[in-house]
């Protein structure tokens, strides 16, 4: 019989930290939708999708992320025709 320098009876014990089950690396895809305010200087209406798309890339930017669906709800741009 062989115990590997265990106290007899602690390879069946489930509280033993070496009977613990061990950690796995998982790659997980998730989702995530997230609304803030940006401040941005444009010259004219048509610009604002633009800069936003621009500050949005430069702050969130990393190798690893995809941003897609960008969405502007509303905007205070002066003497806005509606």
């Amino acid at each position: 019989m062989q115990n590997d320098n265990y106290p007899i009876g602690s390879a069946s014990d489930p509280k033993a930290p070496y009977n613990e089950p061990l950690m796995h690396k998982v790659n997980v895809e998730v989702g995530v939708e997230l609304g803030l305010f940006l401040k941005v200087e444009v010259y004219n209406e048509e610009e604002i999708e633009e800069e936003v798309n621009r500050q949005i890339y430069y702050r969130f930017k990393s190798p690893d992320t995809e941003i897609n669906n960008i969405k502007i709800y509303t905007d205070d741009f002066p003497n806005k025709q509606e």
